[in-house]
């Protein structure tokens, strides 16, 4: 070809046309040159093809490019230890690990991938958002964390920050056991090589999210404040939006749409057009709104991922005081930003692919989860439920139950003069009817709580894949499904979920369309020996061990011991009481 174009070129005197040619053909040339040469340089790492295991995965290695935040020693570790974990992952196992992940498809993934499926609405790729000047604190805490997926979270979240809106990174190591997880050791040296400011912080015992995200917030010294989850991933574009509305207005708290990731069973499933609310009894309930792409107002964030202003941030004193564990911190802070005089959005132009586990990797059992959760509402309804004006919250349980707990009443008064001092006005009543006006008013109708415990897990909905078929089933306490928390026993003896009721007659059992007429759908709850049962007490519910289901069988009499029963198979099961506020006090772990 090139013989060619040299004749073509030296004839081109004697023939015009061939000299023109010749002169396309060049600067064609040389185009396709600088594009192929730009698209091979913008490959960041490794691009694979996946076939289903890790023994199948094929790796296509490319000229990898340093990101802005690196310096060369962190480039060169950060390629080492990328390399061995994705040759550790062929030979691990394709089961859930430990941590509640795919662990073996994780570690086989590039740490930041270049195709990923995008679920934002079409119109947001029309939007152009005016550069910001805010600089960014990046909140990230981590306990017992998958190391690929935790260097995956840190890495893709940096790069998708620009250089000149970047302040500060803040990695907090919630008290890992690095005896058991080696691997994050390794995180400190690396970050500790990053060009940017940051810190590195570990506490060696595990304070619980709350307590370590708001630790983190209080050391930010950046004019907003990131806080973002350890197992997720994100592209470069998520943040503009999210600065976007905190330029508008310096008091809203803005979310990204979480777009959620089972590795197992390999499914990706979204909440457009769904924001989060929830009741007196804080129960969550999934809001149905158009889908959009503009900010939808929201009663509550997630919790996972949050953008706010550090100033606004620190005048309504963070959130999660006195708190344990995780839960309903994402509600208390929500709180406070609708009753000070702020907005709460979620923003779909802006979008986080959260992991989702198949097990909490928070190393707690069951009923101290439940215990935990138990101590955070009360907390939050002491605090942002006024009793004296909502006659719905007379009947609500876990609001008095504490009412005269010291510790709980120095807590919430500090928040109170906190809230009064910025002139905060606490009413749920009119933003229930502002933001979320068809979450129903219980009018006091609510007797007993919506949580039933057994030493096994939680009282919960399964669908199993129908979305008519609502079948009662168990699942573990520490489960992320907001689902298991909205089962609750009424005054007119319906044991309800949603708009439906809990009925008798159906084996396995199920919740069906209420009828009001009780019989087959009565529930009545013995409360000296922990039990629910039908009318006259012809079937209690009762726990199946051999295969970890639910049914109704003959009520039997009590056995020795507090709460074990037998059904005609002679299979033992118990329950805890599930009247809420009365969890045993040995379960509630003590709070600092």
């Amino acid at each position: 070809r090139i013989q060619i174009l040299f004749e073509m070129r030296l004839s081109g005197g004697k023939n015009p046309k061939l000299s023109l040619l010749f002169n396309f053909s060049i600067l064609t040339m040389v185009c396709l040159f600088l594009f192929y040469s730009r698209m091979i340089s913008e490959i960041p790492f490794v691009t694979m093809e996946t076939k289903g295991t890790a023994d199948d995965v094929t790796f296509l290695r490319w000229k990898t490019k340093k990101l802005y935040f690196e310096s060369e020693e962190g480039y060169q570790l950060r390629l080492k230890l990328e390399s061995k974990i994705q040759e550790d992952a062929r030979i691990k196992s394709m089961e859930i690990s430990e941590q509640g992940y795919n662990e073996s498809f994780l570690d086989s993934l590039p740490l930041i991938r270049t195709e990923t499926e995008d679920f934002k609405p079409l119109g947001c790729s029309n939007r152009i958002y005016k550069k910001s000047s805010k600089k960014i604190s990046l909140i990230m805490n981590f306990h017992n964390e998958l190391l690929s997926l935790l260097l995956r979270s840190i890495y893709t979240t940096i790069n998708s920050i620009h250089p000149d809106n970047f302040h500060e990174y803040i990695l907090i190591d919630d008290g890992s056991d690095l005896d058991k997880y080696p691997d994050l050791k390794l995180v400190r040296s690396l970050v500790e090589t990053f060009r940017v400011p940051g810190m590195f912080l570990r506490f060696e015992e595990n304070r619980g999210l709350v307590y370590s995200r708001r630790f983190g917030c209080q050391q930010a010294t950046g004019d907003v404040v990131l806080v973002l989850d350890s197992h997720v991933e994100v592209k470069s574009g998520f943040l503009e939006p999210l600065l976007h509305e905190i330029e508008i207005n310096d008091k809203a708290l803005v979310s990204p749409i979480f777009d959620f990731w089972d590795t197992v069973e390999m499914k990706t499933w979204s909440y457009d057009g769904t924001p989060l609310g929830f009741d007196y009894y804080l129960q969550w309930h999934l809001l149905t709104r158009p889908k959009s792409d503009r900010p939808l107002e929201a009663p509550s964030i997630m919790g996972g991922a949050f953008l706010a202003s550090r100033i606004f941030l620190k005048n309504v004193d963070y959130f999660g005081n006195g708190m344990i564990g995780w839960g309903a911190e994402n509600i208390e802070l929500s709180l406070k930003f609708w009753y000070c005089g702020g907005r709460v959005l979620m923003v779909p132009c802006s979008r986080v692919l959260h992991v989702s586990a198949k097990r909490s990797p928070i190393s707690m059992g069951d009923r101290v989860k439940a215990a935990s959760i138990y101590h955070n509402y009360h907390l939050v309804t002491q605090t942002y439920f006024t009793k004296e004006q909502d006659r719905e919250l007379k009947k609500v349980s876990h609001y008095d139950v504490i009412s005269s707990d010291q510790h709980y009443q120095t807590i919430t008064n500090n928040t109170k003069k906190i809230l009064r001092a910025l002139g905060c006005r606490i009413d749920f009543r009119s933003l229930r009817q502002r933001v979320m006006p068809e979450i129903e008013s219980y009018d006091g109708d609510t007797l007993l709580a919506h949580m039933a415990m057994t030493t096994e897990g939680c009282l919960t909905v399964a669908s199993y894949g129908r979305p008519e078929y609502h079948e009662l089933a168990l699942e573990p306490c520490t489960s992320e499904k907001p689902i298991m928390f909205t089962i609750r026993l009424l005054r007119d003896q319906t044991l309800k979920w949603s708009n439906t009721c809990l009925d008798w007659g159906f084996k396995p059992l199920q919740f069906v369309g209420c009828h009001g007429m009780g019989g087959n759908q009565a529930v009545h709850h013995d409360n000296q020996k922990k039990r629910l049962h039908s009318k006259n007490r012809t079937l209690c519910l009762v726990y199946y061990e051999n295969n970890h289901t639910l049914g109704g069988e003959h009520c039997q009499e009590e056995l020795p011991g507090r709460t074990s029963y037998r059904n005609s198979n002679n299979q033992t099961f118990s329950f805890l009481d599930v009247s809420f506020g009365h969890v045993y006090d040995d379960t509630v772990p003590k709070h600092s």
